[in-house]
């Protein structure tokens, strides 16, 4: 009965589901580094992986034999497989996400930092502690 489509299938999705593991490493890794181009492409063939699954899972969930196989602990085993593999690759999206979401407030952060510091009265402090808008920093310096 191993030789049944539907066991195919499955096995194809646990390929699918592998490969959306590694791009999700790949995607925290790129994440890490800034790399917008390769999170971009990195992005786009998850999205590919994600709608074949999504494909190929209708296929699998409307198949006449379904409810035969699940009668099998050898295709159940399979399914727990690939149940779990998606848990883990569920993990690993929400904590690049979380990532992500940390780098868009650390840049949103910078570029207000230097939008402050771009115009010429910029925010600096005295020597009592407080702060002045004053002159750009080193503007005044004649030496």
């Amino acid at each position: 009965m191993a030789e049944h489509p539907l066991f195919s299938a499955i096995h194809a999705q646990q390929q699918r589901l592998e490969g959306i593991k590694t791009l999700l490493v790949k995607e925290r890794q790129a994440l890490l580094e800034r790399d917008s181009v390769n999170i971009e492409s990195l992005l786009r063939e998850k999205l590919r992986l994600i709608d074949e699954l999504k494909q190929v899972d209708g296929e699998i969930a409307e198949h006449p034999d379904l409810a035969q196989l699940k009668q099998l602990p050898e295709f159940l085993q399979l399914v727990e497989h690939c149940k779990s593999t998606l848990a883990q690759c569920q993990r690993d999206n929400v904590e690049n996400h979380r990532l992500a979401d940390q780098t868009l407030a650390s840049m949103g952060r910078l570029q207000q930092i230097l939008h402050r510091t771009k115009s010429l009265n910029s925010m600096t402090y005295t020597q009592d502690g407080g702060t002045t808008a004053g002159a750009r920093l080193g503007r005044t310096i004649k030496a």
